[in-house]
């Protein structure tokens, strides 16, 4: 194939990827989530941020992590933070301020990572997302601010990566469900088992859910500004041999390798939930659950393990689970999520 071919083909499939489906409607969603978040941690969310905080989050970024398109590594400004501290501190209190991300800062490089010795397609190949070192700090310092909170907005069945939960919690539960069917007669006949892994679970989100469960959660306006700011103005260029082609600018999708997500997608997970048990709860999406006698919590079934793939504990006799079979040959269902078949099994 012509090297401009390759070129332009790299370009569409991600342009593509990073298209939003206007099919998508994530209220369907949206309207089940329940406020968690209290004015006291709105305002600590919210409060100004000092030159310290902006500081530690540049030192807690890695010195020699790949650089963005300005080229330039977190370890430039650290080393010579004595001279740019003002200039650094200036910059990202400005965000703050008024919530508006400056042209450049946002600019992400795709590059491709090959899965293989011989990659012969795009799949072969692991894109990740390359950011400019003052976007890393501002994402950091939200970070820093969102973590400490997780544990009261987070539901526990999402173990992965919340401070004092374990990975591995969910593991073990999976085991003891499986053991637990295949070793009991009664049990085998009344249960099933299904494993969905979501294909691009996290290029595939759509920002109208993003924020429609940030304000749904009692987020600040603020702080929902600042998100979708950091989520919104990004302008992605992929980097084939070398070169940065034309870049481009995106409608969905979050980069899976950005500082903010290790916050966010806690969220966008908690936000799933609601859709997955719509799903296998009930054989079909877009049903109402039920709730408890005090309305609070979404009855959850099933267990998310790493943020793109789940399983799911069903109970039915002859017929039943007929609706998740449906749902895996649907192409989408309500927030412009596919199931990757190659990975997902029952």
């Amino acid at each position: 194939m012509d090297p401009v071919e390759m070129e332009n083909m790299s370009r569409e499939v991600f342009e593509g990827l990073f298209t939003r489906d206007e099919n998508v409607d994530p209220a369907i969603i949206t309207n089940l989530l329940h406020e968690r978040i209290d004015e006291a941690m709105n305002e600590k969310l919210c409060a100004p941020f000092s030159e310290k905080e902006i500081g530690d989050a540049l030192f807690q970024i890695g010195p020699l992590k790949a650089p963005g398109p300005d080229g330039f590594p977190a370890r430039f400004m650290q080393r010579n933070w004595d001279i740019m501290r003002h200039d650094v501190t200036r910059a990202v209190q400005r965000f703050f301020e008024d919530g508006i991300m400056r042209e450049g800062v946002n600019d992400t490089a795709i590059v491709l990572i090959p899965k293989k010795s011989d990659p012969e397609s795009l799949k072969d190949f692991r894109p990740i997302s390359l950011c400019n070192v003052i976007y890393k700090v501002v994402s950091k310092c939200m970070v820093n601010r969102l973590c400490p909170i997780l544990q009261d907005i987070i539901s526990p069945t999402q173990s992965a990566f919340i401070p004092g939960r374990l990975i591995t919690d969910n593991a073990l539960v999976a085991f003891e469900c499986l053991h637990s069917i295949q070793s009991g007669s009664a049990a085998r006949s009344k249960f099933c088992a299904y494993k969905l892994d979501m294909a691009k679970a996290y290029d595939r989100v759509d920002w109208r859910f993003l924020e429609g469960v940030l304000a749904k959660l009692g987020f600040h306006h603020k702080w929902v500004q600042w998100v979708m700011a950091c989520v919104t103005t990004v302008r992605y260029s992929v980097r084939f041999n070398g070169q940065l082609l034309d870049s481009f600018t995106p409608s969905r999708g979050l980069r899976q390798g950005l500082l903010f997500l290790k916050g966010s997608s806690h969220l966008i997970r908690h936000g799933f939930m609601p859709s997955y048990n719509c799903w296998t709860k009930h054989g079909e999406r877009g049903v109402i659950m039920e709730e408890d006698e005090e309305g609070d919590d979404i009855d959850e079934s099933y267990l998310d393990h790493f943020g793109d793939t789940f399983m799911d504990d069903a109970e039915g006799g002859e017929g039943e689970g007929e609706g998740e079979e449906e749902a895996r040959d649907e192409p989408v269902d309500d927030l412009g999520r596919t199931i990757a078949d190659a990975r997902s099994r029952n």
